[in-house]
């Protein structure tokens, strides 16, 4: 029977972070289910690598072109969860899950941080624009909440400690090419940002809940303030705020344009799952279960 070796790695949302971890700042993102799967086979043909649900312009096809005798010897399928609708990772999770298979990467460290950020911008980046980050590679190799840094290589794995909160992610159907819109981004201080992060960072650490919703809330008016909100997720926020129960809510990502994070009050819950079914808002998750980092699995 041939080998098949699975690799899981979680959904990925930012908390906050997005637009600071361009330029070096530190972000907080949010690792959840369902998860991603690599699945892989040893290849009985070896003329090239076998590939299902990997694009071969995406970083993880570009890494298989790049390696090609490495690659060659499997047979390699990505399920995603979230049918390719976008917005959680699911191409840093392939990605990640190739790097993985070559590199055989256990222990997280400094040195190996650097090398797989290294190679992830060098099939992830053709020199135009802003590089990618990579923060949400190096969260769904750690997994739950996400604390990266990349001026240190600061890393710490927070769990949802928040007895009276909860968080929902809604999908809001929109699509924006994060790699166009990267190139086309000018430059922008993170003066305001990095503080915001760091206060919701200190929150978590904290069980402050308080401290969390006005992080989250007023590092969401501060990207609406640098025009990094589309006008369709600014929208369906402006809507949101206004329900019962709702602490605080942002979009996230490139141009909050695929997802929204919404910090609900754990009384009200119930209050908004029905009002987000009224609205037929795609609710993908709701609660406070978290999602592990990058697990290998052999069967």
């Amino acid at each position: 029977m041939k080998k098949n070796d699975l690799y899981f790695l979680p959904s990925k949302t930012f908390i906050v972070g997005e637009y600071a971890a361009l330029k070096k700042g530190p972000s907080l993102i949010l690792c959840t289910q369902p998860y991603f799967c690599l699945h892989v086979t040893e290849n009985t043909n070896l003329q090239a690598a076998s590939l299902i649900g990997i694009p071969p312009n995406s970083p993880a096809g570009k890494l298989i072109k790049a390696y090609p005798d490495f690659y060659r010897r499997f047979q390699l399928k990505f399920d995603d969860p979230h049918q390719n609708i976008g917005g959680f990772g699911a191409s840093s999770a392939q990605f990640l899950s190739l790097l993985q298979l070559k590199l055989q990467l256990k222990k997280i460290n400094q040195e190996k941080i650097t090398e797989v950020l290294r190679i992830y911008r060098q099939v992830g980046w053709d020199g135009c624009g802003f590089p990618p980050s990579g923060a949400d590679v190096i969260a769904q190799w750690v997994g739950n909440i996400c604390y990266f840094n990349p001026k240190n290589n600061s890393i710490s794995a927070y769990l949802w400690k928040f007895t009276d909160i909860e968080f929902c992610l809604i999908h809001t159907g929109n699509k924006i090419n994060t790699y166009e819109h990267l190139k086309s981004l000018n430059d922008f201080s993170i003066d305001e940002f990095v503080p915001l992060v760091e206060l919701a960072k200190k929150s978590i650490q904290d069980s402050d809940s308080k401290n969390f919703i006005d992080a989250i809330n007023e590092y969401a008016d501060v990207l609406n303030k640098h025009h990094f909100v589309c006008t369709e997720t600014q929208l369906l926020l402006d809507k949101i705020r206004k329900i019962t129960g709702v602490m605080a809510c942002k979009g996230c990502g490139t141009l909050g344009s695929d997802v929204i994070l919404v910090i609900l009050d754990r009384s009200q819950k119930n209050h908004f799952v029905q009002w987000a079914s009224q609205q037929k808002l795609n609710v993908i998750t709701i609660g406070k279960k978290l999602g592990t980092g990058l697990i290998k699995k052999t069967r």
